[in-house]
């Protein structure tokens, strides 16, 4: 739409998006993609009329603009616009001119800001040529929108705006691209096949991540939402980053107060966010609080409102998502389990909606079919280990006790040589001595059950952290320890609710302690004598743990506890 000031802006700058009309538009003549069924797709009509209104400026492509009409749609049948539809388009257009009579063109109340719509405007409406230039972005967008960048170009002829607009393929932002499927990967437990990949990739998000930049243009939640998906990418893979520039607009009350208005324009950015704070570490105060004011959003979010595109993402189903990322904790989700069942099915028609309908460069269905596969393979291996477990004959053994040695035993001497082969050092004695330690705890667990003896709190918490802490999660019931109930005999004037809040600092306090330990490296180069993989084992076997015994007392509940064993095998 923009005209060539060499040319007496009778030609356009851009041939080449002429050129892409004439040959893009369909057969039935609508420009855009099909569905499934191979019917235009609702965002066709959009991408229509501007490409007609295109061909009709700069008169060219006549044949193209006819096939595009709508009375000729009418004319063959096909089904447009009914007359109670054309009420709705009046209506539509009644509000509209309420908004531009009401609403500022830059409002601290009212995100994104009308002037962001700058292309949508009627041309009768009068706008300020100096307040488009104010609002320009460093990169000479207005609000990072092509469209908007292309009228403001229109409306006050700025060169700066150009600097945005060429080339005339409007780049997508690569980094982001890679961020998410980066972080789709991760989602579906597909990480340990592009180690790789992903290391050179994080490699460069770390340094980017680390530059200081004057300012972040363009919109807001788009930024919030690209430091965020940063931020778990380089956590998850040890880097060390802070959390300050992830949580620094909760230092803004007016960018606070933006997004508490408009909290359904910030959704997916929110669930994001939400969703990054389940990697914090036990010092990390700003994610605490970014942890507490995304949820409170959420939760209003998932009461009023039934978004699926708040312009960053395209999810029809995002409120089922919100909800079972604060119902269910991160701890508590293996990530090649989470997507199966009711998890693939929404990841195939709502998670990867962002990639149909945004970055359609991505193919969605390999990912996909790669999940299914890696599932299965995890599924083949989990049952054949099952088979050689059930295999053993008890037979000829003097007692359960020999069976249990004997593997012990063979486990650990494989451990060993397999460790020798590699670097040479000899770990029989130390491993020996980490099963002795774990035996003779699960001994006093036993004695302390037999005889009904009640232990201290700490010597309860210290024998369960070396017991890999099985029992601390039980339920008081028939007799047995609980350390709720140890706390309230200890700490007579304390309550229920009290012993439960300062049991769960606890347990919060040392599972951010572990995901620290766990997580961090020297910036994804790992020093320590401890290899990676055995802190990863380390903090699967706690996830495990969670996952198992998230929602119910499944010690208690066997049916529970088998199906979701079933489930990971």
């Amino acid at each position: 739409m923009i005209g060539d000031p060499n040319e007496n802006y009778e030609k356009p700058v851009f041939k080449s998006c002429l050129d892409w009309i004439l040959s893009n538009q369909m057969a039935e003549g609508f420009w855009g993609e099909r569905d499934c069924h191979g019917n235009p797709t609702f965002d066709s009509l959009p991408a229509t009329l501007p490409c007609i209104i295109a061909s009709k400026m700069w008169d060219f492509g006549h044949e193209h603009i006819e096939k595009g009409m709508l009375d000729l749609a009418w004319r063959t049948g096909l089904r447009v616009m009914l007359a109670d539809e054309i009420k709705v388009v009046a209506h539509i257009y009644d509000q509209q001119r309420k908004i531009l009579k009401t609403e500022e063109l830059v409002n601290k109340y009212h995100y994104p800001p009308l002037l962001s719509y700058l292309d949508l405007l009627p041309s009768s409406y009068q706008i300020d040529q100096a307040t488009i230039i104010d609002n320009l972005s460093a990169d000479g967008s207005l609000f990072q929108s092509p469209a908007a960048t292309a009228a403001a170009y229109i409306a006050t002829g700025n060169p700066a705006t150009l600097s945005y607009l060429f080339p005339s393929i409007h780049p997508i932002d690569e980094d982001c691209i890679k961020l998410y499927m980066v972080n789709q990967l991760q989602r579906l437990g597909l990480f340990d096949h592009f180690d790789d990949e992903i290391a050179v990739l994080s490699k460069d998000i770390y340094s980017k991540y680390n530059e200081v930049e004057a300012s972040q243009h363009g919109l807001l939640q788009a930024n919030v939402f690209k430091n965020s998906l940063a931020f778990e990418v380089l956590r998850l893979q040890g880097y060390k980053v802070s959390p300050r520039r992830l949580c620094g607009f909760l230092n803004n009350e007016y960018t606070l107060q933006l997004i508490e208005d408009n909290h359904e324009m910030f959704e997916s950015t929110l669930n994001n966010l939400y969703r990054v704070t389940n990697l914090m570490f036990e010092t990390e105060v700003e994610l605490k609080e970014l942890r507490s004011f995304s949820r409170r959003l959420l939760e209003k979010s998932c009461i009023c409102s039934n978004t699926i595109d708040d312009g960053i993402m395209m999810w029809p189903r995002l409120q089922e998502w919100i909800k079972r990322e604060i119902l269910v904790p991160w701890m508590g989700r293996m990530d090649h389990l989470d997507h199966i069942g009711s998890g693939l099915k929404q990841t195939k028609t709502a998670l990867f909606e962002f990639l149909d309908n945004r970055i359609s460069c991505l193919n969605n269905m390999d990912l996909l079919r790669l999940a299914k596969e890696n599932y299965e393979y995890r599924q083949m291996v989990y049952k054949k280990e099952l088979t050689e477990l059930i295999r053993w004959d008890n037979k000829g053994l003097t007692s359960h006790s020999k069976i249990l040695f004997d593997i012990l035993d063979n486990f650990v001497g494989e451990v060993a040589k397999k460790y020798h082969d590699q670097h040479q050092i000899n770990v029989t004695t130390s491993l020996r001595k980490l099963w002795y330690e774990a035996i003779d705890s699960w001994l006093i667990e036993a004695t302390w059950s037999k005889t009904g003896h009640i232990p201290s709190m700490s010597s309860y918490i210290e024998i369960g952290m070396i017991s890999v802490a099985a029992h601390v999660m039980r339920e008081s019931k028939d007799g047995k320890i609980n350390s709720v109930m140890l706390y309230l005999r200890e700490n007579q004037d304390a309550n229920m609710e009290e012993a439960v809040d300062y049991l769960e600092s606890i347990l919060e306090g040392t599972k951010m302690r572990l995901l620290e330990h766990a997580l961090i490296t020297d910036n994804g180069v790992v020093h320590e004598d401890l290899p990676k993989s055995c802190k990863m084992l380390h903090l699967t076997a706690v996830k495990v743990f969670h996952m198992f015994y998230n929602s119910t007392n499944h010690f208690d509940l066997k049916d529970s506890l088998l199906n979701d064993i079933n489930k990971a095998i």
